[in-house]
């Protein structure tokens, strides 16, 4: 009989941490936000904190519940002013506390459809019996090839044949489920530990060869495999703080090099590609850190603090409608459908996406577009609010959230394998996770990972699956 070791349904650390915030938060002009954000945050750990169940819905809520509540926090915790925290506070400093409140209710209808589409499938259970019969060895190899072939192919096809890119693009997301995997055996088992954190220093440093540096979500990720399988105590919560302290660090450094980085590693084009090696690309990244002082600390720390916190256009939006131009009725919204039930290979004339001249429309800010080498996107809250109104949005978030549930109720469903089901289930993380997304682009990616996803589990899932297993002992 399986068995999962028990604790509460929500952690005493995190209780004690939420009232302790709470606590302090009494001495701050900003009580009634904060009050109303832990609330937001401790309900999502009541929806979404389970006994053996991945917390791939909580994280990537919780980092969207991030972007929404840090601005305050800043503000109150640290004597920060919000207009430390934004790019163009003429336009949008006046409106952030009704972004703040429109966003965490919009949040709320958000979760609690993705709960009800998920339904009855929410009471499955890692079977913890399978993960002993994984072989990691092979795991952790295949990760590797899997991630050089698939971007490969991805950097070869996405010019050459428009639409089927969306398909490559979609399957790297599936790297991430066998880091999942990987991870769940080494903690269960709790073999291979000193490998598994080689492999994962490996992974991460190479990650950062290439233009965007795709090491964010190792640090997501890891954590998912390991609270699926390893109980959040006082002494793993201090683990986890040392964790979210160094990927901190790593953040604030990274935001402080990236544009001179990203400059030299594209030969200076800012095109999205690296023309130089791999040595030359870690040579480059690991000199920054010679001239790296308090002064650039700050500055980096700054840019970090921005990139996270996205309630800057949600609150241009406000500004400017209704009151300059009147809400859209759905337009946003048919502009998305719109975009992916027209294929680049049978629309081949169909307009390229650019989502900062959509920012631009929707907010009345002038944002760098496409000839900068640049993609600034409004985010899809303040698009369905541009649709709908503050009361509307709320209809149509809960309606969004019911489709992910959907999807996530699908995966675990069909999958012929129980761990390989979550696993399969990883990469609707990145769709619940980013608050600053498109619409068109999130609306996409559910529709291209319901096809990546069937293709795999229709064709070559189910014979992949056994390779991965250890041979029985005769």
């Amino acid at each position: 009989m399986i068995t999962h070791q028990h604790y509460n349904k929500i952690p005493v650390i995190i209780k004690v941490s939420i009232l302790g915030l709470l606590i302090i938060s009494l001495f701050t002009q900003y009580f009634l936000p904060i009050l109303a954000s832990l609330i937001v945050l401790y309900l999502l750990f009541v929806l979404f904190w389970e006994e053996g169940h991945p917390p791939i819905i909580l994280f990537g809520l919780g980092f969207m519940w991030l972007s929404i509540s840090l601005g305050y926090f800043y503000v109150a915790f640290f004597n920060g002013e919000f207009r430390d925290l934004l790019w163009y506070p003429y336009y949008s400093l006046d409106n952030i506390e009704r972004a703040f409140w429109y966003s965490v209710v919009g949040l709320v209808s958000l979760a609690i459809g993705i709960k009800i589409g998920i339904g009855k499938q929410w009471s499955k259970k890692v079977d913890l019996s399978e993960i002993w019969r994984l072989d990691t060895i092979k795991l952790m190899l295949f990760y590797f090839v899997y991630a050089f072939v698939v971007d490969y192919l991805f950097n070869r096809i996405r010019f050459l044949i428009p639409g089927i890119s969306e398909f490559f693009h979609m399957l790297k997301f599936f790297k991430w489920s066998i880091l999942f995997l990987i991870t769940i055996n080494v903690f269960h088992t709790r073999k291979h530990i000193g490998l598994y954190w080689l492999f994962v220093s490996t992974a991460i440093i190479l990650s950062f060869t290439s233009f965007f540096a795709d090491f964010k979500p190792y640090f997501f990720i890891i954590p998912i495999g390991y609270l699926t399988v390893r109980q959040l105590t006082p002494k793993q919560s201090i683990y986890i703080t040392i964790l979210g302290v160094f990927v901190f660090i790593l953040g604030v450094y990274w935001s402080y090099i990236k544009e001179d980085y990203r400059f030299f590693i594209s030969g200076g084009t800012m095109g999205q590609r690296v023309v130089v090696s791999k040595t030359e690309a870690l040579k480059k990244f690991f000199s920054y850190t010679k001239n790296f002082d308090r002064l650039r600390f700050k500055y980096g720390q700054e840019a970090l603090l921005k990139r996270i916190f996205y309630l800057e256009f949600f609150s241009a939006t406000i500004r400017n409608i209704p009151t300059y131009r009147p809400y859209m009725q759905g337009e946003n919204i048919l502009r998305a459908v719109r975009h992916v039930t027209m294929p680049r290979m049978l629309f081949p004339n169909k307009p390229p996406l650019d989502d900062s001249k959509h920012t631009i429309e929707l907010t009345g800010i002038y944002v760098s577009g496409a000839k900068q080498g640049v993609s600034i996107s409004v985010g899809f809250f303040s698009e369905i609010y541009a649709d709908f109104g503050p009361f509307g949005m709320n209809i149509a978030l809960l309606l969004l959230g019911f489709v992910i549930g959907l999807i996530y109720r699908m995966i675990l469903s069909l999958t012929p394998s129980n761990i390989w089901a979550f696993a399969m289930a990883i990469p609707v993380f990145f769709f619940v996770s980013s608050f600053e997304k498109d619409l068109v682009k999130l609306v996409g990616n559910l529709l291209w990972f319901i096809i990546t996803y069937l293709s795999l589990r229709y064709t070559i899932l189910r014979t992949t699956i056994k390779f991965f297993y250890k041979k029985p002992v005769a």
